[in-house]
């Protein structure tokens, strides 16, 4: 036996076994011997002697307990496989005959396995393995110390697991059929300990919730809230409100503030993507502060550095749209001849003839940046592009940058519009001023909000993961006598769980249980979410290549265009615009929340739809900008149809 004795910290490990007189024919299987290991975090612990804190003790799961995890757990029958809550894998039915005994006998000696589907006579069931329970699981199967839960029709069912090393996990039964049971499930948060980290938890009336803060909503749709500030002293770590009241920010103790100063506690509500703090003093002093979010919670604490009695403090948080596509005019052109994409460098920097009837369009971004999708013609007809080279540009302050190079048959004259898919990144930012750290005293804390500015565009996944779809297709048919897999929880299994999530918001899959032996053009797949904006989709072709097609080409593959019919011929569909007059103040502020939040208020009569660049509206009509795009308030009924 010989090896690189790696396979810690990341490394690769790697060993060769020789096992001489031995045939390759004569080896049945090979068996791996695993050991678990887990690492313990006691936190808080007191280094002064007879004083005594609330030591609070966390496994290595502990920054996974508030996740949800969801898994197809095909019928036992169809694939033999065993859902091990712990690590979320779909673990092989050992092969040892039918006798639960044994199979139970080797589930406890590796430590894995719990849940099993199984559909018998049209009964549909879960069956609870390794010394698993549940108190909602009471059925008999038969077998001695084996559970199941037969599967009522109304769903979701909630069921409350225990395994055999004693997690107990939320298991919700969202649907389950002849093919598999599709299950969501989390670890159940252990106690954390006393709150707020102090000696011991406060009990004294004045005591306030921590929920007592200063709020800010960003015109992002961030909402920021100030919860409080601590002091840490001799009576432990105290939190105080900006009122001056008492408060406790549970989960946080001494040890994880000492060394930090004075610690602001926030709330930041939905969870962003990026966050910033920033310490400023006018006219011109300010540094970076360090801030962190919580384990599991939407609480992130922003370390001062050192003691004062009064503090200045920005943030700054940004989120991410889902993937658009959204036009911009060539009349947006300034005097150098860019049109700017949103924020941080993105920018249209050539239109140029390449012949009479040939444009060319080149983009400059970061590395990994927004794509040009099509183009649009003076008649507002959507046309293809042909991505032709990307030419490394000099590291400007962004970081890498790049110009990729498109052409289009199209005139450049006859040339209105570029479509441009990615994700915009909104930026929101608040300024906490005049915050008062001294306990006891409330402070007359000004909150000043900065307006929306333009959005920094990226570059979406969505291409790549119908490529990565387009290799794990191939895989499997090629080793499945050219038959591609014939439904989405053999396809689940295919998949990294990052992809799964991908595909699950945003890609349709059209060939389940076809074959391979198809025409080169064949589309295997296409994203969906980005059809509403009328512009076109990505396409999974049975070659493997992903293109954009614009929506005559999708009407020639049978996919729906989606977004407006019309723009390319056949049936005219139009909508009735909304009117703020005839809105009152309480719905229009709905709808400018709604607009701002990315979505739209549940059944209401009106809905924001994405505009082309050559929609216009009067002053009655409710169009307004947001996230670098133009959106309209149109009836969010059935459409009119004009054959």
């Amino acid at each position: 036996t010989r090896g690189n004795g790696g396979g810690y910290g990341g490394e690769d490990q790697w060993k060769t076994a020789c096992f001489r007189g031995l045939a390759l024919a004569e080896i049945a299987e090979f068996q791996f011997r695993t050991r678990p290991w887990t690492w313990i975090e006691f936190r808080n612990v007191s280094l002064r002697p007879g004083r005594h804190t609330d030591v609070a003790v966390h496994d290595d799961l502990e920054e996974n307990r508030a996740a949800e995890a969801r898994v197809v757990l095909p019928e036992a029958d169809r694939r033999p496989v065993i859902l091990d809550l712990a690590s979320g894998q779909l673990v092989a039915m050992p092969r040892v005959g039918p006798e639960p005994q044994k199979i139970q006998e080797v589930l406890r000696k590796r430590g894995k396995g719990d849940i099993v589907y199984d559909v018998d006579l049209g009964d549909r069931s879960l069956i609870f393995l390794r010394d698993a329970v549940s108190e909602q699981v009471q059925e008999d199967t038969g077998e001695p110390g084996v559970k199941g839960h037969l599967v009522g029709a109304n769903l979701p069912e909630v069921l409350t697991v225990t395994t055999a090393e004693g997690r107990r996990y939320e298991v919700t039964i969202l649907s389950a059929d002849e093919e598999g049971c599709t299950l969501k499930y989390s670890l159940v948060a252990l106690d954390k300990g006393a709150g707020g980290g102090a000696l011991a938890e406060p009990t004294t009336a004045d005591v306030k919730p921590s929920d007592s803060g200063l709020v800010a909503r960003l015109a992002n749709g961030v909402t920021i809230t100030l919860l409080a500030y601590s002091q840490l002293g001799e009576k432990g770590l105290e939190w105080w409100t900006p009122q001056g009241e008492r408060t406790t920010i549970p989960g946080v103790y001494e040890a994880d503030v000492e060394g930090h100063g004075s610690v602001l506690a926030l709330r930041i509500e939905p969870e962003p993507e990026y966050v910033l703090a920033r310490y400023y003093q006018p006219p011109d002093v300010g540094r970076d502060l360090k801030i962190w979010r919580m384990d599991g919670s939407n609480t992130w604490l922003v370390a001062l550095g050192q003691e004062r009695n009064y503090v200045n403090v920005e943030v700054y948080a940004r989120v991410k749209d889902p993937p658009a596509v959204h036009s911009v005019s060539v009349k947006q052109k300034d005097d150098q001849g860019v049109i700017q994409i949103g924020a941080y460098g993105s920018r249209i920097t050539e239109l140029k003839a390449i012949d009479s009837d040939t444009s060319r369009v080149g983009m400059s971004s970061m590395a990994g940046g927004p794509r040009v999708a099509a183009v649009l013609d003076t008649s507002d007809r959507v046309h293809p592009v042909r991505y032709v080279q990307t030419i490394p540009l000099p590291a400007g302050e962004q970081g890498t940058q790049e110009l990729r190079r498109y052409e289009a048959d199209v005139p450049l004259d006859d040339l209105a519009g570029i479509a441009i898919e990615g994700i915009a990144a909104r930026g929101g930012s608040v300024k906490f001023r005049n915050i008062l750290l001294t306990g006891g005293q409330p402070a007359q804390i000004r909150i000043e909000i900065a307006p929306e500015g333009a959005p920094m565009w990226f570059g979406s996944d969505l291409s790549s993961a119908l490529t990565d779809l387009g290799d794990a297709l191939s895989t499997y048919a090629g080793s499945h006598a050219s038959w591609y897999p014939p439904d989405e929880s053999t396809l689940h299994t295919l998949c990294s769980d990052q992809l799964w999530r991908c595909l699950q918001g945003h890609v349709v899959y059209l060939v389940a249980g076809k074959t391979s032996a198809v025409p080169a053009q064949t589309a295997l797949a296409y994203v969906k979410t980005l059809l509403p904006f009328g512009f076109g989709t990505y396409v999974l072709y049975s070659y493997g290549n992903v293109k954009f097609e614009v929506p005559s080409k999708l009407k020639e593959l049978g996919i729906p265009a989606g977004g407006t019919s019309g723009r390319v011929g056949g049936t005219l569909e139009f909508r009735v615009a909304a009117k703020w007059g005839n809105l009152d103040s309480a719905a229009i502020e709905r709808y400018q929340l709604a607009l701002v939040n990315s979505n739209n208020p549940p059944g209401a009569d009106f809905a924001w739809f994405p505009s082309r660049v050559s929609t216009t509206g009067s002053s009655e009509v409710s169009v307004q900008e947001h996230g670098g795009a133009t959106y309209v308030l149109l009836w969010n009924k059935l459409p009119h149809v004009i054959l």
